[in-house]
Order: structure tokens, then sequence, then C-alpha cells
């Protein structure tokens, strides 16, 4: 249940920067360059490197929390 929780959010969050960034290219009229393609293709990697970040925290949090007893 919960990865169904964290795949939906994951998507909707990616769907939400591609229109973004879509509609942005759009409304300045630039064609199809190299950083265009960058920027929706960034789109798909910061939600991964959220949830990483969140499980190397956790996972430090973890052996502080174990360093101490």
């Amino acid at each position: 249940m919960l990865t169904t929780i964290s795949l939906v959010i994951y998507v909707i969050g990616t769907a939400i920067s591609l229109t973004m960034t879509y509609l942005e290219g759009v409304k300045k009229g630039r064609g199809w360059d190299v950083m265009r393609v960058m920027g929706l293709t960034l789109c798909f990697i910061w939600p991964a490197l959220i949830v990483v970040m969140l499980v190397v925290i956790s996972a430090s949090g973890l052996k502080m929390k174990l360093a101490r007893h």
C-alpha cells in the first residue's frame, strides 16, 4: 500500500513538473533544443533524488541511534 501511494505521489510530481516545463517552452516559443530536452529529462530524475536523500538521512539517523545505545 505504501509503495502504491509513493508511486502515485512520484507520478503526480513528475507529471506536474513535465507540464510546467513543457508549457514554459511553448510560451517562450522555444524549439526542441538541448536545454529544453534536459529540463524535461530532469523532471523524471529530481523526485527520485528526493527519495534517495530521505533514505540516506533515515539510515544516518538509525546509525546515530544505534551508536548511542
